[in-house]
């Protein structure tokens, strides 16, 4: 059994669709016993049209 899966990625260009990334995952996670712990998630925003490079 596999009881952990530590650091994911997940990509999106827009916050609607990380919000569907993360129910996708959150259901095929739940479908195999996981469960994620958003306490435990960290999101970081790249803003390229506010880049000061």
């Amino acid at each position: 059994n596999l009881g952990f899966a530590d650091d994911t990625t997940l990509i999106a260009a827009s916050r609607e669709e990380l919000v569907a990334l993360l129910n996708s995952l959150e259901q095929h996670s739940a479908a195999h016993g996981l469960s994620i712990h958003y306490n435990k998630t960290k999101v970081m925003i790249v803003d390229r049209e506010h880049d000061n490079h």
